[in-house]
């Protein structure tokens, strides 16, 4: 059973460690890409996403024309979407759903809030008074 244990300890701490790995790159990204709009990010992240999942771009068409999009036949395609997508989100925020959808940002107290890395008690607390704050204007 010992070794059980110590194995999900290692998994545990090599997951977490990737965590703060992939955290520290996005605050990087962040830092180079936050001024810019969701598609800008997204076009200078496709290439270096594809590139590691080995992914072929190809020309776009139709509304993607003069743009590069991922090679949808490919058998990585489905992962780097996904990958590309995340990295965005992480990067970027919220992306706006569609153009005829509001474009309101989100409530910056909730980014607040789940970077809280205390109780769930405190968080709940942290919450409030954001909430409150926010309400109060």
């Amino acid at each position: 059973m010992s070794t059980k244990i110590n194995s999900i300890s290692s998994l545990v701490k090599l997951a977490l460690d990737a965590v703060a790995t992939y955290n520290t790159g996005v605050d990087g990204l962040r830092a180079h890409l936050s001024k810019g709009t969701h598609a800008e990010a997204r076009a200078a992240l496709l290439p270096h996403v594809a590139t590691y999942y080995g992914t072929p771009l190809l020309d776009g068409q139709k509304k993607a024309l003069g743009t590069k999009v991922l090679d949808k036949e490919h058998a990585t395609y489905e992962a780097s979407r996904k990958a590309l997508g995340r990295l965005v989100h992480d990067v970027m925020g919220t992306a706006p759903a569609s153009t005829s959808a509001s474009t309101e940002p989100v409530n910056p107290f909730l980014n607040a809030v789940k970077k809280f890395d205390g109780t769930k008690a405190q968080a709940l607390k942290a919450f409030e008074k954001a909430w409150n704050a926010r309400t109060a204007k």
